[in-house]
Order: structure tokens, then C-alpha cells, then sequence
């Protein structure tokens, strides 16, 4: 008997005991209240978007800053991604509104898996991106001190050499014990199952259309969070990423600096530079394409891939050891600087550690 077969069977039988009534609300454990504690980032972030970013309209062909991001919900955009209309299922439209009416005693009706809201609902206010160009103007952007005093707009350092073939997964911090990080992934079998299993108030009538279609499915989603590194900030301080003193490791390094200081235009010495050493980010979608649901940590050297794939992602302890597809998806960032305060940096600094890391390269040669 195949698995989808036993899936199916299961299902009905979970349903086979639960109620035909249809309740109102479909109450489960209330949501531990979030403190905000990116209000700086949100205020900042939404100045920097009203204003002209430097380097963005000619070279990724964006009118307005404002097209690279907006606030928005957090806990709104979770219950989006998982609404049965949005991922769709083949659910009946009675077993839809049933999954519609699960909801937190503490919150609004829409279902969203608890471990979800446990390992990736930081915050209540979010910042959504457009993935392909603004996640890479906020890793590849600066601002420096005007001879005015006033800090500069964003900057789009355009010329660094990580900007052609940016892949964010690339700087995810994986290691839990520096940064907690989380892969959640569900196909449409996972999907009902988890409904199922966070209410028995579902009746079995709407089931037996609804598991079949699951059956038959081969839809995904995911949702991603961890802490995100800057390659400009990484340039500058060789760490992570940029720790190898290889001859490519040295280069890369070099080339970001330099096209740091030639994006700075009141060049002094003594001339600020501001960089954000990370950021705090999470990427979501409902539109891929396997089988596979889990949970749990990234796996060191997971080689997961945004915008291609997601392929054993996950720790020992996670459950996800198959594949999916994901063309596209969302990207949000909740704050920056997470258990950092980045140094004031000047022109000195960065050209001083050019001149540095050149010496070191001269010598391999």
C-alpha cells in the first residue's frame, strides 16, 4: 500500500470521531505577546525607502525607492501564506472555512502551525522586500557622513564584485549556538495533517474530497528565518565568511572595499562610513513543487539554495531529508545589528585595511 494511500486512510480516520458541527472560532493555545524591539529599524528603514537610494534606478531599472520594500504585519503575512485559498490544496470550500476559523485564544481567526510562530514570529512589524532587488540593495548598501553632518541617503554599492550572483542563503548564519535559525517546510498532505491535528472540531463529510486531492498533490511551502550577513561588512572585518587568506578569499575582499570608496563622494579621511553587520530575515513561500514536511535546525553546509531549491536543509534532528522547488518567494527583514554594534568606521579604516589585505596578496605572488 503506498504512503499517499495510508495518508489518505489515516486522515479519514482522525475525522471518523470529529463533530459535524461547524463552530465559530476554533481556539488553540493563545500566542506568547511579542515585544517590539525593532521600532528603530522599522522608523529608519522606512526614512531610508522615502528618500532617492543611490546606484538602484539604473542599474536593477526601479522607479522609486518605495518598490524595494513596505511595512507590513508579520502575523498577517504568516496567515496569508498558510490560507487554504493561497495554498491551495484541492480543500472543499467547507473544509477551507474550517481551517479559516483556527485561530490563537489571543488572536485573529487563520490557521499557522505552531512551531512556526514559536521559532520565527520575532516580531509583530516586518519589513517586506522585493526579492530581486531589494534583499541585495540591503546587503550591498552603505551611508556615509556628509561634510554637512548629516548622514548620506542609501547608497547601492552596486560594484561590488558579491552583487552579481547574490544568493542570501549563502551568508545565513547556520551555526544555532551564534544565531537561532529555523526551516519549516509542508506539502499538502502535511497541510490538512496539521490542521487535523491542531483542532478536532473538523467533520469528516468535508474530508474525503480534500485528502484525496492532498493525495494527488505535489505543492510546498516553506518558511526560512535566520540572521543575515553583510559581504560589505564581511570585506572589512574577515570574518565568517571572508576568514580563508587565500588568494580568492583576499581579491573578493579587496574589490568590496574598493568599491565602497568609490561610492563615497565627500572623500576625507576622516569621512564616516556606516555598515550594518547582519540583518534579521525570514524568506516564505506556497509555491513549490514536492513532497516532503519537517521542521528544524540548518544543517552546517546545508547548500540550500533560494530562487532553486531547498534540499537537506535541516540538522540531525530535523525532519526534512528530500527536496523542493521554490521559483519565488518572499523575503521580510525584522531588525539589524542582532547582538552587534558595529564600530564607526572612516575612509582611514577601509583604506588602511585595503592597503593590508593588498600587502598580504602582493606576497602570494
Amino acid at each position: 500500500m503506498s504512503l499517499k494511500r495510508l495518508f489518505y486512510i489515516s486522515i479519514l480516520a482522525i475525522f471518523s470521531s470529529c463533530t459535524e458541527q461547524e463552530p465559530e472560532f476554533i481556539e488553540t493555545e493563545a500566542v506568547h505577546p511579542i515585544e517590539e524591539s525593532n521600532s528603530r529599524f522599522i522608523k529608519e528603514f522606512n526614512q531610508l525607502l522615502s528618500n532617492e537610494i543611490i546606484g538602484v534606478k539604473n542599474d536593477l531599472n526601479i522607479t522609486e525607492a518605495k518598490a524595494l520594500g513596505k511595512e507590513v504585519n508579520l502575523y498577517s503575512e504568516f496567515q496569508t501564506l498558510f490560507n487554504p485559498d493561497n495554498f491551495d490544496c484541492g480543500c472543499t470550500g467547507k473544509l477551507k472555512r474550517q481551517i479559516n476559523k483556527i485561530k490563537p485564544k489571543n488572536k485573529k481567526k487563520g490557521f499557522i502551525p505552531r512551531v512556526v510562530l514559536n521559532n520565527l514570529y520575532y516580531n509583530d512589524t516586518a519589513e517586506m522586500l522585493n526579492y530581486s532587488a531589494g534583499i541585495n540593495v540591503l546587503a550591498h548598501s552603505i551611508q556615509f557622513q556628509k561634510e554637512n553632518g548629516e548622514k548620506s541617503n542609501l547608497i547601492f554599492v552596486n560594484n561590488a564584485v558579491t552583487k552579481p550572483e547574490f544568493e542570501p542563503m549563502t551568508y545565513i548564519e547556520e551555526d544555532y549556538g551564534t544565531y537561532p535559525n529555523f526551516l519549516y517546510t509542508m506539502d499538502c498532505s502535511g497541510y490538512i495533517s496539521t490542521a487535523v491535528k491542531a483542532s478536532a472540531s473538523f467533520n469528516q463529510s468535508s474530508m474525503k474530497a480534500s485528502a484525496e486531492a492532498a493525495a494527488r498533490s505535489d505543492k510546498s511551502l516553506f518558511v526560512l528565518g535566520g540572521v543575515m550577513y553583510s559581504p560589505l561588512w564581511e570585506a572589512y572585518s574577515g570574518e565568517v565568511l571572508f576568514k580563508k587568506n587565500d588568494k580568492q578569499t583576499l581579491s573578493t575582499r579587496i574589490a568590496n572595499l574598493n568599491a565602497i570608496l568609490e561610492k563615497v563622494s565627500d572623500k576625507n579621511d576622516s569621512t564616516e562610513i556606516y555598515l550594518h553587520k547582519n540583518f534579521q530575515v525570514i524568506f516564505s513561500s506556497n509555491q513549490g513543487k514536492s513532497s516532503f514536511n519537517g521542521g528544524g535546525k540548518l544543517e552546517a553546509k546545508s547548500q540550500a539554495s533560494l530562487g532553486a531549491s531547498i534540499s537537506g536543509g535541516v540538522d540531525a534532528g530535523g525532519e526534512i531529508k528530500s527536496k523542493s522547488s521554490f521559483i519565488t518567494y518572499s523575503t521580510y527583514v525584522t531588525n539589524y545589528d542582532i547582538n552587534q554594534t558595529p564600530p564607526t568606521l572612516t575612509i582611514e579604516d577601509i583604506s588602511s585595511r585595503r592597503d593590508s589585505l593588498q600587502n598580504q596578496l602582493d606576497q602570494m605572488n
